[in-house]
């Protein structure tokens, strides 16, 4: 896997972990045959006032957009897949 941000490509061997910060634009690309799998943590950051409260607002909006409900559905088909209800 390499990865492209502002500190360069970086090159990720088996096991590896690396930490991006996605507020700065990167792109990643898995040039093997194996499965890359990605874990997504948020960390806060708060912004600071009048900042917090569009921030919060937009948030709380987007859960309503296409794109978050098409992750949410695509979620559930894999859990469906995998954890099937007995």
């Amino acid at each position: 896997m390499f990865l492209l941000g502002g500190y360069g490509v970086v090159s990720a061997r088996n096991t590896a972990r690396i930490v991006v910060d996605d507020a700065y634009e990167h792109e990643a690309w898995n040039h093997s045959r194996h499965t890359r799998v990605v874990l997504f943590v948020d960390f806060v950051k708060p912004p600071r006032f009048p900042a917090n409260l569009v921030n919060r607002c937009l948030l709380g909006l987007a859960v309503f957009t296409p794109f978050v409900r098409e992750g949410v559905d695509n979620l559930r088909e894999w859990e469906k897949r995998f954890y099937p209800r007995p």
